[in-house]
């Protein structure tokens, strides 16, 4: 402000003109930066606020010329850089009053013009003949704008102060509503999920309990669905006992009919040798719905399981023929081959294929049964010749009770399928080997017993069950 030619008499005028440019660059510098920050050119326009860095900048390396005593230099260039960049500030001031409507830098603002005010005094001084020192009304300009520029500065910067307490204090109440608002919405849901779980529990204890319910009734029809398959079997066995004592009484009376003196007669031998088709029909039902039952016993074993040769089975076939089946069956015995399973069952089984060969094939057509052995499996082929069965029902023959639409030869459907059952209790297949016109070839396949193996023990409830 003038003074410095007499508050530092003992420095050369050199020494001063140096000290004048460093305060000059370093007055741009700070003022410039403040400003800046004064009006947020950072939040309101980026590139306004790059603008001031490197207005700072290039003061700052005037700054250096100055500290070099080379000021003289750059000092045209500072003081029009110093007026560029009031301008530029002016503007962007104007722009946030009037644009952008931000009334709350209007003190600012004033701050602001009386730094314009002290500037062109500073610039006036300069340009003067001697700028270190300053005339009378200069320097009461100059010292009124310091004043003015203190008050106004220290207004502003309080004002700041206070919308900038006010601003924090909103943004903490603003954080606390939103802290208090998910609360509530947290206590909200938390009540929410608590009523649908306890809707939930007591849903799931309903379940539980109509499903326990279910379960005791389901046990008690079990209990009750036993108990009648016991009843059954019972019965079952009751009537299978009495009917084979009349069967038994009239195969034995046809006999002695068809031997008696009547012999002669072909119309006693007809009806004889037909009593005795029956009654051989009967006992094959007996006996399936028997091996039926013992096939259906669940958990318990077919029967008492024994090793032998399976040409006993033949051998058993053979004995219990009528005379007209020894006639037509003719039987290829193979070498020995030891089976473990039922024997009983096996006998059923074979006499089964046999029956059903002769039924389906003509009054006099030859029925062939072969025993083999193939890769550790014993097979007996049972051989006719029929018609053969057509290709549609190929898969259907083994179901139970099924019988062919239009069929004349009688039966109940259950020989195939008993068959076929204990063949896979055992272990073994029953399959349809062969079938054209000129009849059919079913093949009864088991696992041979290998020396010091254990014996085979058929028991129901395995994977080829009878049920359904």
């Amino acid at each position: 402000m003038g003074y410095a030619s007499e508050l530092f008499h003992f420095l050369r005028p050199t020494q001063l003109y140096r000290g004048w440019g460093v305060i000059v660059c370093l007055y741009s510098v700070v003022m410039v930066w403040f400003l800046g920050r004064l009006f947020e050119f950072r939040r309101h326009w980026i590139w306004a606020w790059r603008t001031i860095q490197i207005i700072a900048l290039l003061n700052g390396v005037a700054l250096v010329y100055a500290l070099l005593g080379r000021y003289g230099e750059v000092g045209f260039f500072v003081s029009r850089l110093q007026q560029l960049s009031f301008i530029f500030i002016a503007l962007f001031v104007l722009y946030l009053l009037i644009i952008r409507r931000q009334y709350q830098y209007l003190l600012s603002a004033f701050a602001f013009a009386s730094v314009l005010v002290i500037s062109l005094v500073m610039q006036m001084q300069y340009t003067g003949s001697n700028p270190l020192h300053i005339d009378s009304s200069l320097a009461r300009i100059m010292a009124v704008g310091t004043l003015l520029h203190l008050v106004l500065l220290s207004a502003a910067v309080a004002k700041r102060a206070r919308f900038a307490e006010r601003s924090l204090n909103e943004e903490k109440d603003r954080v606390i509503a939103i802290s208090q608002a998910a609360e509530r919405d947290l206590t909200i849901k938390v009540r929410e999920r608590t009523a649908e779980l306890a809707e939930s529990n007591a849903s799931l204890e309903a379940e539980m309990d109509r499903r326990q319910l279910l379960e005791v009734r389901l046990r008690q029809s079990l209990d009750s669905v036993n108990e009648a398959l016991v009843q059954q079997r019972e019965f079952l066995a009751i009537v299978t006992h009495e009917f084979r004592g009349p069967l038994a009484v009239i195969a034995t009376t046809a006999d002695n009919l068809a031997h008696s003196e009547a012999e002669g007669s072909g119309d006693i031998q007809a009806r004889a040798a037909k009593i005795r088709r029956t009654v051989n029909r009967m006992g094959i039902l007996i006996e399936n719905v028997l091996a039926g039952d013992r096939l259906d016993a669940s958990g318990k074993p077919l029967a008492v399981v024994e090793t032998f040769d399976l040409n006993e089975i033949l051998r058993i076939a053979y004995a219990v023929l009528d005379d007209n089946a020894i006639r037509r069956v003719t039987f290829a015995p193979g070498d020995e081959a030891q089976v473990s399973g039922d024997r009983y069952l096996l006998e059923v089984a074979l006499q089964n294929l046999i029956q059903n060969a002769l039924k389906y094939s003509a009054a006099a057509a030859p029925v062939t049964v072969r025993l083999w052995v193939d890769q550790g499996m014993v097979r007996i082929d049972v051989t006719d010749h029929g018609a053969g069965v057509p290709l549609e029902q190929r898969a259907l023959i083994f179901l139970k009770y099924y019988r062919p639409a239009g069929q004349r030869a009688h039966g109940s459907g259950l020989g195939l399928y008993i068959s076929r059952e204990i063949a896979r209790q055992h272990g073994g297949e029953l399959t349809l080997a062969a079938s054209d016109a000129n009849g059919s070839t079913f093949s009864l396949s088991l696992p041979i017993k290998q020396p010091g193996s254990m014996p085979f023990v058929p028991v129901v409830g395995s994977s080829y069950s009878l049920a359904g």
